[in-house]
């Protein structure tokens, strides 16, 4: 979507990542939690395992407007079959009437969505619902752009018979690498486990998950960064000659480096050939033998 030439209507590239997993006795569904509108994070902190019914939840993936619309209405027609039966529904129904409204709509709908839930005929299910309506079922599901990323590791990973923990473990395990090499993944990884004894929520921050191959550990700001200690000389840099006063590094007169490693200071090339901060006096800066330097008081940026 370009906005700058006002085509509101041009495609944009939307991307989460979204998983359902079957285990001996329930399903564990994870999801990420970063709403992408192209290049512009558009909610950091989403939830996109929505509430069905009691005992069954859809995970969103695709257009967040197609996908509420969907579980909305799954959710009206649910609330209707319950009060005509008199008891919960199953999750064949829950995946069945997901799968109605995606397949005739599938020419408006951009929309992809995994159904997973537990009921007393048939236990923990997984219900795929890609675009264009197709309804699988499935011992696991997943969708979204970070799905590509995910396929041989759960063909590898998932086994059959898999506790609770190892479920739920695979699950945020999943989504954490999908989140490494996914832009549009991210944010807080959100877990629903759902079983006989009913439904758990559990959420885990991003600087809890585990970091993969060539992945920074997450920053609030800049300033985190500086605050962390200062940072080794670069080859070729040696101590300032007044370190009991100031804290910065003697510069080689061949570099064309002009910010001072501690606290990214500027500084000013004079004629002599010295570095010098422009908050400092010239009594204060100097040459040295072979070498440009300038001081920078302790707090000074």
């Amino acid at each position: 979507m370009d906005v700058s030439t006002g085509d509101f209507n041009a495609p944009h590239s939307m991307g989460t990542t979204i998983i359902g997993v079957t285990y001996n006795g329930g399903v564990v569904l994870g999801a990420d939690s970063r709403t992408s509108t192209g290049m512009y994070v558009a909610n950091r902190a989403s939830d996109k395992i929505t509430k069905l019914t009691d005992n069954v939840y859809l995970c969103r993936s695709g257009s967040a407007a197609d996908s509420q619309i969907v579980s909305d209405y799954v959710r009206y027609f649910l609330h209707q079959h319950t009060i005509q039966l008199g008891q919960p529904a199953t999750v064949k129904v829950a995946a069945n009437l997901a799968r109605l409204l995606s397949y005739n709509n599938k020419n408006m709908l951009q929309t992809g969505l995994i159904i997973g839930g537990w009921d007393k005929y048939e236990g923990g299910k997984i219900y795929g619902i890609p675009l264009g309506g197709t309804l699988l079922e499935q011992p696991f599901a997943i969708g979204g752009s970070g799905s590509s990323y995910l396929y041989g590791f759960f063909d590898q990973a998932w086994k059959e018979g898999m506790t609770r923990e190892e479920a739920e473990q695979l699950v945020v395990k999943a989504v954490s690498l999908a989140i490494a090499r996914d832009g549009a993944s991210g944010g807080v990884v959100r877990t629903v486990t759902i079983n006989s004894e009913g439904v758990t929520r559990n959420f885990y921050p991003s600087d809890k998950l585990s970091l993969w191959h060539e992945e920074l550990e997450p920053q609030n700001s800049l300033l985190d960064i500086l605050s962390t200690g200062s940072p080794e000389p670069m080859t070729g840099l040696s101590p300032c000659p007044r370190k009991d006063t100031c804290k910065t590094f003697l510069f080689p007169v061949h570099s064309t480096r002009n910010l001072c490693l501690k606290y990214q200071c500027s500084y000013t090339l004079i004629s002599n050939g010295c570095y010098i901060n422009p908050a400092m006096s010239s009594q204060e800066s100097g040459t040295g033998t072979g070498r440009n330097f300038a001081y920078v008081r302790e707090g000074q940026t």
